[in-house]
């Protein structure tokens, strides 16, 4: 891989180009009141509610893995529980919001299948949705709950913490669609003990931030916490976790369906990657978040730094 060329492709990929479209929209969502708006740094907007905090979070799936319905319905599911456990919640139901034109009502109902396999996979209740079967285009949307007594927020982090990146290497390569797919086929218990760790550096206060690696990859997830935190970052990719079957540049741009970005104070990073570790989950500690605004990549002796494109972001 050419350090150079990826790194002057990073901000035209077209997920980060979405959130920058939307930073004026977002803008003009944002209020007043007692919760936490969920910015485009934010895996969840939450609410405290005396004691615990209440998790909302919101996804769309895209066009592309729609194709494959059944499949689609259990990939939203496993987002919402990636975006609750990321912010050091218990996820605890999802709703839908599903859209198809007249006619496609099996391509529907393997949607509902898949997100059915979902719930019973996780171990959460459907809490119902929108159906609308007059669409002009087919579109999932779903909505995860959760509840936290100890939360993990994206904006966390300050220069000088070291930045960890965790996934579990008991996967299958989905080339295709750049997954790595750590759930499918798996015995629901261990994946769920695998998500329990995030539990427990949330209720240690390990980690100063946490994100779960999204559709943005893993240097579009370290730019939107870093933008969150008001900061830089620099990952160094000779060090980066990864299955030894994928290609570098494929992984920095794929959905890891267990993967999450994490810093930490230096004196806490050793026992956070352990944490992981004794699971049988990959983790090393592979980055740091700096001063300024900028994110530099290392590769093989060479570094290239580039301008955050998310760090007008909203906070």
């Amino acid at each position: 891989m050419n350090l150079e060329d990826w790194v002057k492709k990073l901000a035209q990929r077209p997920e980060l180009m979405r959130k920058q479209a939307v930073m004026p929209i977002m803008r003009s969502l944002k209020g007043g009141g007692g919760g936490r708006f969920c910015g485009l740094g934010d895996d969840c907007g939450y609410l405290d509610c005396g004691g615990f905090h209440l998790l909302l979070t919101v996804d769309s799936i895209r066009e592309g893995l729609l194709e494959r319905p059944r499949y689609a319905g259990f990939c939203a599911v496993n987002v919402a529980v990636n975006d609750i456990y990321a912010t050091g919640g218990l996820p605890l139901g999802v709703a839908d919001s599903l859209h198809f034109p007249s006619g496609d009502e099996d391509w529907a109902a393997e949607v509902a299948g898949g997100l059915r396999d979902g719930c019973d996979f996780f171990q959460l209740e459907m809490l119902g949705g929108h159906l609308d079967p007059c669409s002009s285009r087919r579109g999932l949307s779903v909505a995860g709950l959760g509840r936290a007594a100890r939360l993990l927020t994206t904006f966390g982090a300050a220069p000088g913490d070291q930045v960890i990146m965790a996934f579990d290497p008991h996967g299958e390569w989905d080339a295709e669609s750049l997954i790595w797919d750590a759930s499918s086929g798996r015995d629901p218990q261990r994946v769920l003990e695998n998500y329990a760790v995030l539990l427990e550096v949330a209720e240690g206060g390990l980690a100063t931030s946490c994100r779960d690696v999204s559709n943005a990859g893993i240097a579009g997830t370290l730019a939107a916490l870093a933008a969150a935190c008001g900061a830089g970052a620099s990952l160094d990719l000779d060090k980066l976790p990864r299955p030894p079957q994928v290609a570098l540049e494929d992984w920095l741009a794929a959905f890891p369906s267990y993967g999450f970005i994490l810093t930490a104070a230096p004196r806490r990073s050793g026992g956070l990657v352990g944490l992981f570790r004794l699971q049988g989950l990959e983790a090393e500690v592979c980055g740091s978040i700096e001063e300024g605004g900028s994110l530099s990549f290392r590769l093989g002796g060479e570094k290239a730094t580039v301008d955050n494109p998310l760090k007008e972001e909203v906070r």
